[in-house]
């Protein structure tokens, strides 16, 4: 799925989410207040309110294939020479889930004598709460669609790009030999070693989150320390066959993708 497409979907899990949680503490829960003994009514409604977050983000990790195995590959741009590895659906899934917590700051109350929830009164009280409800429901919704990072390589070296501020790295600040090959399928960072500003400071390191990114780690690692190691190659970045020559070389050398 194109990461426009994933991006134009989150918002909408996200506000399903926070208005099936909302729905279950109005509506559903008021059935859960029949059951006994009440320790078995309450179980219910937990279960019902997990399941009013599990759902949403369940169902769009499956849309969007958040949790499949991710690629060793590179979108490639060959007129802006460069290589991009765009933010993984993970990241949204999880962003998705934090929406179930903006409908617990709807206050919710019984009705007096009747097995009926309401939006509580109390008065100016519930406003502001409602009116934090929403700036929260809006900062989650736009933050599914931006809040992950992105990786693009170009001849001149790597930028990482977050929500707020990116970082750039030039290939010959990096220390060749690394960054490794992971050790474990799925790494929450690889680490990058940098020279030495200074000669009594050590080596500098950076961390790349790859477990936000929607590419194989262990082909991160191989991209970066092959132009790292030959930068007679850089040039090429951006070109779908340089692409196509760095999947034959780390299928080659006995790489599996994570």
């Amino acid at each position: 799925m194109p990461p426009r497409v994933r991006a134009l979907l989150a918002p909408l899990f996200v506000v399903l989410t926070c208005a099936l949680s909302l729905s279950v503490t109005l509506w559903l829960q008021p059935f859960t207040w029949r059951i006994k003994p009440i320790f078995a009514g309450i179980a219910v409604y937990v279960l019902l309110i997990a399941a009013a977050a599990v759902i949403p983000a369940g169902a769009y990790a499956l849309i969007t294939g958040a949790f499949r195995r991710r690629p060793a590959a590179w979108e490639s741009d060959p007129a802006g020479r460069r290589f991009s590895a765009p933010s993984s659906p993970r990241q949204a899934t999880l962003t998705i889930l934090s929406a179930w917590v903006v409908a617990r700051c709807v206050p919710v109350e019984r009705v007096p004598n009747l097995d009926r929830a309401r939006i509580a009164h109390l008065g100016a009280f519930t406003t502001i709460f409602i009116v934090i409800a929403v700036a929260l429901l809006i900062d989650i919704a736009l933050r599914s669609m931006t809040n992950g990072p992105s990786l693009v390589l170009s001849p001149d070296g790597l930028t990482l790009r977050r929500r707020v501020r990116q970082d750039q790295i030039g290939w010959d600040t990096l220390l060749p030999g690394g960054p490794r090959r992971p050790a474990k399928r799925n790494p929450a960072t690889i680490q990058l070693r940098r020279h030495r500003t200074a000669p009594d400071r050590p080596t500098g390191r950076l961390s790349l989150p790859a477990v936000g990114l929607l590419i194989d780690p262990a082909f991160l690692a191989y991209t970066i320390r092959w132009y790292v190691e030959h930068p007679e190659r850089r040039a090429r970045i951006g070109d779908a066959a340089e692409l196509a020559e760095l999947q034959r070389r780390f299928a080659g050398d006995g790489h599996q993708q994570g």
